[in-house]
């Protein structure tokens, strides 16, 4: 994946790091614990998703929070990933 659809409609390029920076902002806001390799790992898991959902299209930054959110909760976070959603929802 190289490109992210904005929520003003404009295509931007993909940078993981900035699920890695939202990843880390949820986790020190409700005060987890939490080391770059895990967010790194998590990270992973949510690029190889959103690939295998969108193929051929580009996905929107909707998309990807919701992989996020997901992934948070696999991994058992379910504290972080509710903070994520309100903080989502709010912004």
């Amino acid at each position: 994946m190289r490109q992210i659809k904005k929520r003003n409609g404009q295509i931007v390029d993909f940078s993981e790091d900035k699920i890695t920076n939202a990843m880390r902002k949820a986790f020190l806001a409700m005060n987890v614990s939490v080391n770059d390799e895990l967010l790194r790992e998590i990270t992973k898991q949510v690029a190889l998703d959103i690939e295998t959902a969108f193929p051929e299209a580009v996905p929107s930054v909707e998309h990807v929070q919701d992989r996020v959110e997901f992934a948070l909760m696999r991994g058992g976070f379910h504290e972080v990933a509710k903070h994520y959603i309100v903080y989502r929802y709010e912004h």
